[in-house]
């Protein structure tokens, strides 16, 4: 199962430095990349054996930590853009991006620790 999952990561990474190599615009390039990532974490957590469960929560921390730090970068990124490029709506783009998906970030969290408290509620009661 090792190898096989290893050859097939192993794949996915030559396809993807190919494709980069070839042309680095092309939006495939994303979908490589991720398939060669996920591949290669399913290999290394069937090596992991009786810790796979702790790293694989570890990735998913890392992983939700940066989905709540895109908003900031895009809020920054606008504000720079703002200065140096000039007072246009073009150049606001990210900026405004930025805060819709912190704000919506906000309101999901909002809205799930709601839920969390009314089933906890309802599970005491």
């Amino acid at each position: 199962m090792e190898q096989s999952l290893f050859l097939v990561a192993a794949l996915f990474r030559l396809i993807f430095a190919v494709s980069f190599h070839l042309d680095r615009s092309r939006y495939r390039n994303c979908y490589l990349l991720f398939a060669a990532l996920v591949v290669t974490e399913l290999f290394i957590l069937s090596l992991l054996g009786d810790y796979s469960l702790g790293v694989t929560i570890i990735l998913l921390a890392i992983i939700f930590l940066v989905i709540l730090i895109v908003p900031v970068f895009l809020i920054m990124n606008g504000i720079v853009m703002f200065r140096r490029e000039g007072h246009s709506p073009a150049n606001l783009l990210s900026f405004v991006f930025g805060i819709v998906i912190g704000v919506g970030e906000l309101a999901t969290t909002i809205r799930n620790q709601r839920k969390i408290k009314n089933s906890i509620s309802r599970v005491k009661a």
